[in-house]
């Protein structure tokens, strides 16, 4: 039977174990599933890819600010099938971006 204490332990291990992953809120479905990989045969930039709802997008590594909102060092600038925007992972803001191309 679990109690309050092993929700508490199965919660703080399941949240190492994300960061461990690097998995992140997804910009699409809001559920912790995003992850990135590299593969130099579908594209030369970095592909963020939602376990949960399917969303890919990509990212060109050489754009990366501090967020605005937050402070976090890492809002990075991504591309999806609609828009170019920057996403910070830590305030899960999503600001349109219409004058950098990826």
């Amino acid at each position: 039977m679990c109690n309050g204490k092993h929700i508490d332990l199965l919660y703080t291990i399941k949240q190492k174990y994300l960061r461990i992953m690097s998995l992140h809120k997804c910009p699409s479905c809001k559920e912790i599933g995003l992850n990135w990989r590299v593969d130099d045969e579908i594209s030369e930039l970095t592909i963020w890819d939602c376990w949960e709802c399917g969303y890919q997008a990509f990212e060109n590594e050489s754009y990366v600010s501090e967020c605005p909102d937050c402070g976090y060092a890492y809002r990075i600038l991504i591309k999806d099938d609609y828009t170019n925007y920057w996403w910070c992972s830590n305030c899960e803001k999503k600001t349109i971006e219409n004058e950098l191309e990826l």
